[in-house]
Parts: C-alpha cells; sequence; structure tokens
C-alpha cells in the first residue's frame, strides 16, 4: 500500500507540475520548498515531509489525500 501512495504522489505531482508548464525550478520556489525536495517527489515519490505535502496541495488547490492517491477528488 505504501508503494502505491509513493508511485501515486509522484505520477499525480507530475501531471499538476507538467499542466502548470512552468519550470520546475520556478515551481519549486513558487510552492516554497527546495528544488531537492521538489525533485524527490516529481521523480521518486519521495522526500514526502509532511510542510512539502501541505504547500504543495495548498498552491494545487487540490488535497493531501488527493496527492497521495487517497482519494480520487481534488
Amino acid at each position: 500500500m505504501v508503494k502505491q501512495g509513493v508511485e501515486k504522489l509522484k505520477v499525480r505531482f507530475r501531471e499538476l507540475v507538467d499542466a502548470k508548464a512552468i519550470a520546475k525550478t520556478r515551481c519549486a520556489k513558487e510552492i516554497g520548498i527546495s528544488y531537492k525536495v521538489f525533485s524527490n517527489i516529481y521523480n521518486y515519490g519521495k522526500g514526502r515531509k509532511a510542510i512539502a505535502l501541505i504547500l504543495i496541495s495548498q498552491y494545487f488547490n487540490v488535497s493531501v489525500d488527493y496527492l497521495l492517491g487517497l482519494s480520487d477528488d481534488k
């Protein structure tokens, strides 16, 4: 179940970032997380610190549950 959540986080984060159509470095800066944290989530679904998840969910106006694959409701 954890592996699925990590994969869903990676996939959904990528979808949101790609749909925003801005540079990854700019996106990380606007979210308020380091590029390293951003990159780990974008590429591997890792580095899921609570604060990063909260900031990402607020930036894209989606729930953390959606990011983690616990819900399909944004």
